[in-house]
């Protein structure tokens, strides 16, 4: 449980929000709410390499660099994934790091 809020606090709380329309300054507000349930998600997914559906899902959104864009190269893309399939990916970042060579 450790682990992952340490992967919780890490996260930028000021990056845009995830598909359901949350964004990690949430998550964190609401910890003491949502941290058992956080964590059952987190623990199946290691336990059967699964997510459940709709938490994989992501939408890329284009943001106009310049006013009236006319170009693809004048928007600036972002990706919106939900917030816990970034804690589930930065646990696994990492463990990995831990056991593999720079």
């Amino acid at each position: 449980m450790e682990e992952v809020k340490q992967v919780m606090w890490y996260c930028d709380s000021s990056k845009a929000p995830s598909p359901d329309g949350y964004n990690f300054s949430f998550y964190k507000k609401v910890w003491n709410l949502i941290n058992s349930n956080v964590f059952v998600i987190v623990k199946e997914f290691f336990r059967t390499s699964k997510l459940p559906k709709g938490i994989s899902f992501s939408f890329v959104t284009l943001i106009p660099k310049t006013k009236g864009p006319n170009r693809f190269s004048q928007f600036h893309s972002i990706s919106l994934i939900h917030g816990l399939y970034k804690i589930v990916a930065k646990l696994l970042s990492t463990r990995l790091r831990t056991v593999l060579p720079d």
